[in-house]
């Protein structure tokens, strides 16, 4: 690089709201893995394509073959074409994962969760972390733009890594320093980027592809003044003090699924959604996941007597025709159990 040119480097700083999940073979996530966040957000930018009526190919198989490739491709690579940037993270390390659940499914379905995790399981945690992007190629500022702005809608609208439907990924953009040949992007930048890359939206896309297209994706946020966790049972080993000052509490399967053995999310879903099972996912030989996603309850700022005041999200793609009656039985479900102070739609937000 020429000698005057600032670096094409670009550090995200993220705060982990709820432990972030990327895995092994050992089914554990002590140790963060690139290759595990690079196919979250390479997930999240196909959704953003797709929302925009571009082309997103299927990633399985090595992606494109062809030098004239999708736009996903051409920022994440694929068999044809390098990777537009080389990633680094930087400042996670490994907490215990556990799990709250209400005492009368802890006795009933803890099991299920200690044949998945095990007891001794880790996740990954920072408080604070970084991810260091190193753009190559012609028009560097273009990369770091569409990172900026990929990160910024995963963080807001959905979560990173793997298990998100598990309450897992949920984190927070606490600051981006990235000097490109225009300087430093802000907040106002990226608006504008993405006011321009609005346009006019093509169709929902058919199947179960992942968009963000707004007749079939959502993101809402609750912020709860009270929650029914504080007699619940753990499940999992608790991780020591020093790792756990309760900003978070791993409650998303008593959500998700039930919290006693008559009521629950799921139960009311397939009572009063059709097709819930195309929302809800199924096992066996057909086994297609959760189209549903469901956060921990997390702290991200505290009230006037310095109590945790938390969020809970729900995010999810599904059919076009299920979205409005699925979203209103979470916010049924979410009303009975919890105090809620207030809500937003993350969807409205500009991108």
């Amino acid at each position: 690089m020429s000698a005057g040119v600032p670096e094409s480097k670009l550090t995200v700083t993220l705060r982990t709201l709820t432990p972030l999940w990327t895995g092994d073979m050992d089914r554990d996530s002590g140790r963060a893995k690139e290759s595990g966040l690079l196919g979250s957000l390479r997930f999240w930018y196909e959704g953003m394509v797709r929302e925009q009526g571009g082309r997103a190919c299927d990633p399985v198989g090595g992606g494109c073959k062809k030098v004239e490739t999708c736009e996903v491709c051409q920022l994440f690579g694929s068999t044809a074409v390098a990777r537009r940037f080389r990633m680094e993270v930087q400042g996670l390390r490994a907490v215990k994962v556990f799990f709250r659940l209400s005492a009368e499914v802890g006795t009933t379905s803890g099991w299920w969760l200690r044949k998945i995790f095990g007891e001794s399981r880790n996740a990954l945690w920072g408080p604070d972390f970084r991810l260091v992007f190193y753009a190559r190629g012609e028009k560097p500022e273009r990369v770091m733009s569409e990172l900026t702005l990929l990160l910024t809608t995963v963080a807001e609208q959905g979560g990173l890594g793997a298990k998100t439907q598990m309450g897992f990924g949920q984190v927070e953009v606490v600051a981006v320093e990235g000097m490109t040949p225009q300087g430093t992007w802000g907040r106002e930048d990226l608006l504008s980027q993405a006011r321009s890359r609005r346009g006019s939206s093509a169709g929902v896309s058919a199947g179960e592809e992942f968009t963000i297209h707004r007749k079939r994706f959502f993101s809402r946020v609750y912020e709860l003044t009270a929650h029914p966790y504080g007699k619940a049972v753990d499940v999992g080993e608790r991780p020591e003090a020093k790792d756990y000052d309760q900003s978070y509490i791993p409650c998303s399967f008593d959500i998700r699924y039930k919290h006693s053995p008559t009521d629950g999310l799921r139960p009311r879903l397939e009572a009063k959604v059709k097709g819930a099972q195309r929302v809800l996912g199924v096992g066996g030989e057909d086994a297609r996941g959760s189209r549903l996603h469901v956060s921990h309850l997390y702290g991200r700022r505290q009230d006037e007597e310095g109590r945790t005041v938390y969020s809970l999200k729900f995010w999810g793609d599904v059919d076009s025709e299920q979205r409005d009656p699925v979203l209103g039985v979470i916010d049924e479900y979410v009303r009975s159990r919890f105090e809620v102070k207030t809500w937003r739609d993350m969807t409205s937000l500009p991108w």
